[in-house]
C-alpha cells in the first residue's frame, strides 16, 4: 500500500525560520509574530483561498535554535543552520534528517539528500535532489523582481514530489508550486502588503 498523497508545500514554511543568533539573510523577516498573507490555489479542485502564515514561537529544530510556524494547514518547524534553511517538519510531514530548503547566499548549487519521510503516521525512505538558481526574475505584483529559485525533487517508493519556490530579498517566498507525480496540486503567491 502506498503513502497517501499529502501536500508538503512550504505554506507554513513561508515565514521561514529564525535562529537564536539571528542569521537573517534578508530572504525573509524572521521575527516571532511576523505574518504573511498568501493566495492558495489547488488547480485540480478549483479551490482558491487566502491564508495567513505567522512565526508563532521559538524552539529547537535540527539541534539548533529555530521556530514553529502556524497556518490553517498546521505547524512547520524550521531553523537556519549556518547559511542553510532546514525543515524538520512541513505541515503533516516530518523529515529525518532535516531537509535543506534554501541556501542563503543565493549561489547556484545542486546536491542530494536522503532520509526518512513520515507523512502523518506512515514512514518511508526517501531521496531528494535539490538545486538552486541565484539569478531568476519573476513578475510579481506588476513588477519584475530578482529571485532565488529553489527546486526540491523528493522521491519515495510511492510518489515523486517536485517543489519549486521563489525567494526574494526583503519579500521572502513570493511564489511556490508543488507537483505530485507530475500533476500541479498546489500554487501559492504572496499578496502585496
Amino acid at each position: 500500500m502506498g503513502l497517501r498523497i499529502r501536500p508538503i508545500c512550504l505554506l507554513p514554511v513561508l515565514a521561514l525560520a529564525a535562529s537564536g543568533c539571528r542569521q537573517d539573510t534578508g530572504l525573509m523577516p524572521l521575527d516571532v509574530g511576523h505574518e504573511w498573507t498568501y493566495i492558495v490555489k489547488a488547480p485540480r479542485s478549483f479551490l482558491s483561498y487566502v491564508t495567513k502564515v505567522k512565526v508563532a514561537r521559538r524552539l529547537s529544530v535540527a539541534d539548533t535554535a529555530g521556530v514553529e510556524l502556524a497556518s490553517d494547514l498546521g505547524p512547520s518547524r524550521l531553523a537556519w543552520k549556518g547559511n542553510e534553511l532546514l525543515a524538520e517538519r512541513l505541515i503533516g510531514t516530518q523529515f529525518a534528517p532535516a531537509l535543506p530548503l534554501v541556501f542563503s547566499s543565493g549561489e547556484t548549487y545542486e546536491r542530494p539528500w536522503s532520509g526518512r519521510v513520515t507523512f502523518v503516521d506512515r514512514g518511508s525512505f526517501a531521496t531528494a535532489s535539490e538545486s538552486q538558481k541565484g539569478n531568476d526574475d519573476l513578475t510579481f505584483e506588476g513588477r519584475r523582481i530578482h529571485c532565488i529559485e529553489s527546486t526540491i525533487e523528493l522521491k519515495t517508493a510511492a510518489h515523486r514530489i517536485e517543489l519549486l519556490t521563489w525567494f526574494s530579498e526583503g519579500l521572502g517566498i513570493v511564489q511556490q508550486e508543488q507537483r505530485t507525480d507530475g500533476v500541479l496540486v498546489l500554487q501559492i503567491r504572496q499578496l502585496e502588503r
